[in-house]
């Protein structure tokens, strides 16, 4: 059975290698929330600018570009009556404020935001070697490279504060959380 949920936005945000496009393809496949990944977002505007690291301003700005694009999306289907997850690592304070400006924006639309969080270095060494016999296009292909990811993750501001899931756990017991987080945004 699939879960309806009203025109809302979900956003699934933490640093990479915590499983947010995989979450947001399962809560896709199990209701009517359309997934948008801001890492495809990135690979259709800026193909020549995916799956690296770019100079800090020049990183800065593609991404501003792209969370702007993928909210553009966001608010394209919230007005034809569609759910949307949107997933993407909301790393920096400028990328949180585009989000937090859409909120803002469209304040009669319902909103829920998770950070993905994983504590163990073990598991992020299982998910670069994971994405490395995949091929996956990610520009955080060692440890050094997610430290430094992580270490850029800046807090969401004010008392805007994200529901905080475990993702160690497997990516149906993550998605099992976050639907049941999302109880009060189903249609009834």
């Amino acid at each position: 059975m699939r879960d309806i949920f009203k025109p809302s936005l979900v956003v699934l945000s933490g640093p990479p290698l915590h499983g947010k496009s995989t979450v947001g393809e399962c809560l896709a496949a199990l209701s009517n929330l359309v997934h948008i990944d801001v890492d495809m977002v990135r690979r259709q505007h800026f193909p020549g600018k995916t799956g690296m690291l770019l100079p800090k301003d020049e990183e800065i700005s593609v991404m501003c570009r792209t969370y702007e694009y993928a909210l553009a999306e966001v608010a394209r289907l919230i007005a034809a009556g569609t759910p949307v997850v949107l997933s993407g690592t909301c790393s920096r304070a400028k990328f949180k404020n585009l989000v937090v400006r859409f909120m803002v924006g469209h304040s009669n639309v319902p909103a829920r935001i998770f950070r993905l969080d994983i504590g163990s270095f073990d598991v992020i060494r299982e998910r670069i070697a994971s994405r490395a016999t995949a091929d996956t296009p990610s520009p955080i292909k060692t440890e050094e490279q997610y430290r430094w990811a992580l270490g850029i993750v800046e807090p969401w501001l004010g008392n805007l504060q994200p529901t905080i899931i475990d993702a160690e756990q497997s990516v149906e017991s993550i998605t099992e959380d976050v639907l049941n987080n999302l109880s009060n945004l189903q249609l009834a």
